[in-house]
């Protein structure tokens, strides 16, 4: 089973993100401040109870909660964090570097957080008890520049060529939609088209 947390919204509180289970959204996360600092040792950038989790791919279980009494998801091998659950809560006060699951949100806020917890846990159980290798991903969200086609009249140049009672001569028009009420308004200047050629 894939998890895949893509983190979004960022404040000096919290930082929530979107959890998807095989590409499809399962909950909103609410997490402590993300404070990370790339190529730098976790206990240089680190503030026990006030930092979120290194980005990375993790190991997921279900095993006993000594905390909760309860089994639960323990996110494992995370660097300089021990003790990281999947657990409901509503802000930061609730979590020390844990994962907080939420259906609604708001600004350092989920909601209705012990639903979204019990949906989820049901799934990840169910993937437990078949074996199935759970593995969760943390990410940011990317802000590439969507891959839209810019539509336009000006896309290539047309040249035509003719003569008129204007003599001879080379116009120079842009094609597209304008392309053709131009040439309509030439045409009726009495311009002959003779010839066209697009670059």
């Amino acid at each position: 089973m894939n998890l895949k947390l893509i983190r979004k919204f960022f404040t000096d509180k919290t930082t929530i993100g979107e959890l998807y289970i095989n590409g499809v959204f399962e909950c909103y996360i609410l997490e402590d401040m993300v404070r990370e600092k790339t190529n730098v040792n976790v206990s240089e950038w680190k503030i026990q109870g006030k930092t979120a989790i290194p980005y990375g791919v993790y190991p997921v279980v279900i095993d006993f909660s000594n905390r909760f009494k309860m089994n639960m998801p323990h996110i494992l091998n995370v660097s300089g964090f021990t003790g990281i659950r999947i657990h409901w809560g509503n802000t930061e006060v609730d979590t020390d570097g844990c994962l907080i699951t939420g259906r609604t949100m708001k600004t350092n806020f989920v909601g209705e957080s012990k639903i979204a917890y019990n949906e989820l846990i049901k799934k990840l159980i169910v993937a437990h008890e078949c074996k199935q290798y759970i593995e969760l991903t943390i990410e940011k969200i990317t802000n590439k520049k969507e891959d839209t086609v810019k539509k336009s009249i000006v896309k290539s140049k047309t040249f035509w060529t003719g003569i008129g009672i204007f003599g001879f001569g080379i116009f120079q028009i842009v094609s597209g939609e304008v392309d053709t009420g131009l040439k309509t308004i030439m045409e009726g200047a009495g311009l002959i088209f003779l010839r066209q050629s697009i670059k």
